[in-house]
């Protein structure tokens, strides 16, 4: 969830402690229109949304080992096909494998 900090009164916690405040339509003064607020002094207009934090380390070594993997499991299918005869569709599986690592690097 992500986290809230209220820079008027100094409030910090998530965005789901946030309070239903009604502020003035600015269209029809008449109205009025819901937004989340500050739940210590019902700012809304003061609100600051922190960044959510970055994939953790542990999750993208995670995802490396199972990428690597899964490049093994291909390189051992090819070679599969190799012996098979079946040297149209490794080509085509080494090109699927160059661009999926080409789009992995470019991410």
């Amino acid at each position: 969830m992500p986290e809230v900090r209220c820079s008027r009164c100094g409030w910090e916690g998530l965005d789901k402690d946030l309070r239903l405040v009604h502020r003035p339509n600015p269209v029809d003064p008449t109205d009025v229109v819901p937004e989340s607020g500050c739940p210590a002094c019902l700012s809304y207009q003061h609100l600051e949304y922190k960044e959510e934090t970055a994939i953790i380390p542990e999750t993208f070594s995670k995802i490396a080992d199972a990428l690597l993997e899964a490049k093994q499991k291909l390189e051992n299918l090819a070679n599969a096909l190799v012996k098979l005869g079946a040297v149209s569709e490794l080509t085509k599986l080494e090109e699927e494998l160059e661009k999926h690592e080409a789009e992995q690097q470019a991410k």
